[in-house]
């Protein structure tokens, strides 16, 4: 009898732990547990100086007042910054139509220091982002893009080919300029279409 208590009170105390450290179950991964945070409480971001396609300075900060869909990418990636860069691509001309709403803009950050302005621009070019809605930029120093990463939580492991494998994400900063939500980059016009049909 005490066998079967003492083994009850040991799945009670490890279900509650569970139950905790999973924020009420929902959270199984650091992905997961990052978005629910993120969504609960929204983060605020470092003041760094970026650069565009065009060599123009500017921060993240600039664009307060308007709702910025940010994913993180490098030019020379052939997997799967692809797919985020076609998600832009097909968001920018959403944007772009007659109608459109004029307080959402599109921002591509590149995670390779390598990453120049000519790198910048010709990424821009063959992906038609002009700058009107859709930028892509780079950190000014490496100190500022670690900063950056670490605060999007983007992980970044150097590979043997020169490239990097990295997580992926469409981060939402909402009109303060904090990251407000965290979504899956594989379905950027549903992330599109929540911000829009969302409350001011």
């Amino acid at each position: 009898m005490r066998g079967l208590f003492a083994s009850l009170l040991t799945l009670v105390v490890g279900s509650g732990t569970f139950w905790a450290g999973t924020d009420g179950l929902q959270a199984f991964t650091a992905e997961t547990a990052w978005r629910h945070e993120v969504a609960a409480h929204p983060q605020t971001l470092p003041a760094v100086w970026l650069q565009d396609q065009d060599g123009h300075g500017f921060r993240l900060s600039d664009y307060r007042g308007k709702r910025v869909l940010v994913e993180f990418f490098y030019t020379r990636c052939q997997t799967i910054c692809s797919i985020l860069g076609s998600g832009f691509a097909r968001l920018d001309r959403r944007l772009l139509q007659p109608g459109a709403p004029q307080d959402v803009a599109l921002l591509s950050i590149s995670l390779d220091p390598h990453d120049g302005v000519s790198e910048l621009d010709a990424y821009a070019q063959r992906e038609v982002a002009d700058g009107r809605t859709w930028r892509l930029a780079r950190a000014t120093s490496p100190q500022d893009l670690d900063r950056l990463l670490r605060a999007f939580h983007i992980i970044r492991i150097p590979l043997a080919s020169g490239g990097f494998q990295h997580n992926a994400a469409i981060n939402v900063l909402d009109r303060q300029g904090r990251l407000a939500a965290v979504d899956d980059f594989a379905h950027p016009e549903q992330v599109l279409d929540a911000i829009v049909g969302a409350r001011p």
